[in-house]
């Protein structure tokens, strides 16, 4: 089986898409049907165009914060994790997400004075929300389905990183479902 990425360059690290990975491991996995199941579906689109996007900006939100996150974006033992480089890569990551949470706060996604690690709390909440019923511990009922396998891998990439650690170990359904997985 074959994971796929796309390089972005030689010297650059890849670009990994949860969708694709998983749609890639659905059918060894046995979860072929998932992929066309409107109420899996649906929580799919929702991990990759908001959780995705509010992670990734709850992490590169301040410098000190892009600072901690960029080497996850570079090429292991290239020139990019130089401090010159890693300190201009770092500005760039929060001007990125400066113009990604202005534009959420304009169109409402984001309240005016919301902080962004509630709002990604939220965000998982919202997830623990699309569960069958309240005393379901997964997405797909009693046994994990292919959103619980997406949205898992998704968080493991972003679980250690120090502005979202407390919202992972709130003690509450979210960190029972990553117990649970």
């Amino acid at each position: 089986l074959k994971i796929p990425t796309s390089p972005m360059s030689d010297t650059w690290s890849y670009i990994v898409d949860s969708g694709d990975i998983v749609e890639a491991l659905a059918g060894p996995l046995g979860f072929s049907k998932q992929l066309v199941d409107p109420r899996v579906k649906s929580t799919r689109d929702w991990i990759s165009e908001t959780y995705i996007r509010s992670t990734f900006v709850a992490m590169c939100g301040t410098w000190s914060s892009a600072y901690e996150a960029y080497p996850n974006f570079v090429r292991q033992n290239s020139f990019y994790q130089y401090t010159p480089a890693r300190w201009i890569g770092s500005t760039a990551l929060t001007w990125m997400c400066s113009m990604r949470v202005k534009k959420m706060k304009n169109d409402g996604t984001l309240g005016k004075d919301e902080a962004f690690d509630a709002f990604i709390y939220r965000q998982f909440n919202d997830f623990v929300t699309k569960f069958p019923s309240t005393d379901s511990p997964f997405h797909g009922g009693n046994t994990p389905d292919i959103a619980d396998i997406e949205m898992f891998g998704v968080t493991r990439a972003v679980i250690e990183n120090s502005q979202l650690q407390a919202i992972f170990k709130d003690g509450g359904k979210v960190e029972v479902w990553i117990n649970h997985m």
